[in-house]
């Protein structure tokens, strides 16, 4: 085993991997710090030197419980985590995330307002992604998504998923795209019953 990051403080909540077909892979990470704090770091392996890069902090006092990462195989990777002021973030990447590497920007793609959690993410070969998350409203969840287009370098905006069941606990998301930009959602619902139903979702 290799070590990724070591006495860093606190604790990992949320990790995340992905590759892509060169056979790079970015992992994703949330450290939780006492009571209100955290970090969000990564890390890059590299197929051609076989070397993970030390880690990247992207961003402090901005890791919660919940973070996920996607490749492609022409227009870098997405990252994408919730922070502790309850706010959904996003970081493209182009290359290979370094320590070295200056301060990275991130963009709020859902501002506060709930409590969101669950965020779980989808990128295809060109670098066209869609994220999926939960929010929590008084006692009721609802499920949301925000769709990235990398021809134009820009998300496209956060919705609740239309169609979904209103005022039922939803489950953790998960969602795929294909190369031509369709999507998938697979998520769980419990019902007032006791019961728990699956349900889907696709768009384009």
């Amino acid at each position: 085993p290799i070590s990724l990051e070591t006495d860093a403080g606190g604790f990992v909540w949320a990790t995340s991997v992905a590759s892509n077909e060169a056979g790079d892979v970015a992992a994703l990470w949330t450290r939780i710090i006492g009571s209100s704090s955290g970090a969000v770091s990564a890390s890059w392996f590299s197929a051609t030197t076989g070397v993970w890069t030390g880690p990247k902090l992207l961003q402090i006092d901005g890791g919660k419980y919940s973070a996920a990462v996607g490749l492609s195989d022409q227009n870098g990777g997405i990252a994408v985590w919730i922070s502790n002021a309850d706010v959904v973030f996003a970081l493209r990447f182009q290359a290979e995330i370094t320590a070295s590497d200056p301060p990275v920007a991130v963009s709020s793609i859902m501002d506060a307002g709930q409590k969101w959690y669950n965020v779980n993410l989808s990128v295809n070969t060109r670098g066209d992604a869609v994220a999926v998350w939960t929010s929590l409203l008084g006692g009721s969840q609802r499920l949301w998504s925000n769709r990235f287009v990398a021809k134009t370098d820009a998300w496209l905006g956060a919705a609740s998923l239309a169609g979904e069941p209103s005022g039922l606990a939803t489950g953790e998301p998960v969602v795929g795209i294909d190369e031509d930009g369709g999507a998938i959602v697979v998520w769980t619902e419990k019902t007032d019953a006791g019961t728990t139903n699956i349900w889907s979702s696709r768009s384009r």
